[in-house]
């Protein structure tokens, strides 16, 4: 909504504004895709702006597709490397301890597809820890891990953490893991690669611009269980 406040300042008093970006609602596949008029608004008065800042050139071409005219400069978020930082020390293995940090929104996060891969692996014998952490809803990431047969030995369950306990956390453990259906950048992976911690990420919106060479991580394609399993 603030775009049309801008919008109406231009109009009314000349006054030139610039519009960032960051909602996955122009994005094909985003189950909170706008709705036609709200995109085709959106887009009316984002190309009357100075600029456009979309986070990620995924973004922006999604937008793009939809008619931006207007000129744009990608500015990504940004990651405050004061508190990510690799960790002085490697982490000793086994069990392999793995992380995953978000909302917990199915439609987004893929958490439970997360989850189904971590049964698979601790049937087979496999000596890893799991910790899932973020503001989502725990009690139902939890029962549906207890019907998977997932206990406290193979999987941390952590609520809402500040930046710093996150970058600590990243820090402890030996790899990110984003299986996300879409992303309009993933802010997390962008703190685990400044952590020095290798991501296991999915190839949609701007995953690939943040995991763009091996020594950051590796790319799935989104829903692919068995190539996470075998990752």
């Amino acid at each position: 909504p603030a775009v049309l406040v801008a919008y109406w300042i231009q109009l009314r008093l000349g006054i030139p504004y610039l519009l960032s970006c960051h909602s996955s609602g122009f994005l094909p596949i985003s189950s909170r895709q706008y709705p036609w008029w709200q995109r085709w608004l959106l887009t009316r008065t984002a190309n009357s702006a100075k600029m456009v800042c979309p986070v990620s050139q995924a973004l922006a071409k999604a937008w793009q597709q939809n008619g931006l005219r207007a000129s744009i400069q990608v500015i990504p978020n940004v990651v405050d490397t004061e508190v990510f930082y690799p960790a002085d020390d490697p982490i000793p293995t086994p069990p392999l301890r793995l992380l995953h940090i978000s909302n917990f929104a199915p439609e987004a996060k893929n958490v439970y597809g997360i989850l189904r891969v971590a049964a698979r692996l601790k049937q087979t014998g496999f000596p890893f820890t799991l910790t899932i952490a973020g503001d989502g809803d725990l009690k139902t990431v939890a029962a549906y891990a207890q019907q998977l047969g997932l206990d406290d030995r193979h999987l941390q369950l952590q609520g809402v953490l500040s930046g710093e306990r996150v970058a600590t956390y990243m820090r402890s453990h030996h790899c990110f893991v984003l299986f996300s259906n879409y992303e309009t950048q993933g802010i997390t992976a962008m703190e685990a690669v400044c952590c020095g911690l290798p991501v296991i990420a999915t190839r949609v919106g701007g995953l690939p611009e943040i995991i763009d060479h091996e020594e950051k991580g590796t790319l799935i394609e989104a829903g692919d269980e068995d190539a996470l399993f075998t990752t």
